[in-house]
């Protein structure tokens, strides 16, 4: 508790700092908020709501647009009049939907959100303050809210765990893929990444290579609330992992994939320490991570079989079931 308190005074700290640069004016750069809704999200609503109730539609310079796998029904449109729609295939990915909302727009500043993530209460106010610092890769903080299974428990500790609050601000490398504020300007490092679809890991990482790295801030915060089957999220854990495998070692001489080959039984044990060292520091929801240690123990499991996989056999369709 008291760590969670330091982090929240830090926050608090940041968040003055960005009152006194202008946090209630309009920005002084455009932003463009991008949320992304493929075909199985279940809670674009909510997440448009959250939105919507931040949006007093007097700053300048902000475009809410949603692109959404299939036909955008009509109640949604409606009741969301200022949301720019782009509809596209119903069997379109995250990186798909992400990628053409990037090529559709043209503001200075990009936030990219999941549509199954409602944003925290004030996370618009933060946003167009970060927006006119001199941060050009911000993330944020990921909140658990509403899940109900083991299954959705072990996704967000071993996908979102880095990100749990409390998270102190500063540079990092490892950034919050639904929860990300990037200049636009940034894109043209490494395009092969962005176009047609956007790969924030490999985005990130090669900004990184670059020298240019991200910010994560407590500010930011989004709340996660996918709830999964457990044979859902582990199908969905071994497709993320061949499509990352293959793309990993594309290109890349035998000799590469031997040797990852032979360390390969030792990736489930690193990914579960690591889920741990994010998450049991922080004395937050220590019960449900108990709970869901079979289900972690299966999802890095799947990780670790499924990056194998793709280093060796490719991607097959791994890489157009990204959702």
């Amino acid at each position: 508790m008291e760590d969670f308190q330091h982090a929240n005074q830090y926050a608090v700290i940041e968040m003055q700092d960005q009152l006194a640069s202008g946090l209630n004016r309009s920005p002084t750069v455009s932003l463009d908020i991008l949320c992304a809704a493929p075909a199985n999200a279940r809670n674009l609503r909510g997440c448009l709501t959250a939105l919507e109730s931040q949006w007093n539609g007097q700053a300048d310079g902000i475009a809410l647009v949603v692109t959404h796998a299939g036909a955008v029904p009509q109640t949604i449109a409606q009741e969301f009049p200022r949301v720019r729609w782009i509809e596209c295939d119903v069997g379109a990915t995250l990186p798909d939907l992400w990628g053409r909302a990037i090529a559709d727009t043209k503001g200075e500043m990009i936030a990219l959100l999941d549509g199954d993530c409602p944003v925290a209460d004030d996370w618009l106010n933060a946003a167009l303050a970060l927006a006119a610092q001199v941060h050009d890769l911000v993330g944020g903080a990921v909140e658990p809210r509403g899940l109900k299974t083991s299954a959705a428990w072990a996704a967000y500790f071993c996908d979102y765990g880095a990100f749990l609050p409390p998270m102190m601000p500063g540079a990092a490398r490892e950034i919050a893929g639904d929860n990300l504020i990037v200049r636009r300007a940034l894109l043209a490092h490494a395009p092969e990444f962005v176009q047609p679809r956007f790969w924030k890991a490999y985005f990130v990482h090669a900004l990184a290579t670059r020298g240019i790295v991200g910010w994560n801030t407590p500010t930011l915060v989004i709340n996660y609330a996918k709830n999964y089957a457990a044979r859902e999220w582990l199908a969905r854990r071994f497709r993320h992992a061949r499509c990352f495998g293959a793309m990993r070692f594309a290109n890349k001489p035998a000799l590469r994939r031997i040797g990852f080959g032979a360390l390969a039984p030792l990736v489930p044990a690193i990914l579960f320490a690591r889920v741990a060292r994010n998450v049991l520091p922080k004395r937050r929801f220590l019960h449900e991570f108990v709970s869901a240690l079979p289900m972690i123990v299966a999802g890095v499991t799947a990780w670790g079989v499924g990056e194998w996989v793709g280093a060796w056999f490719g991607a097959d369709r791994a890489c157009e079931e990204i959702v």
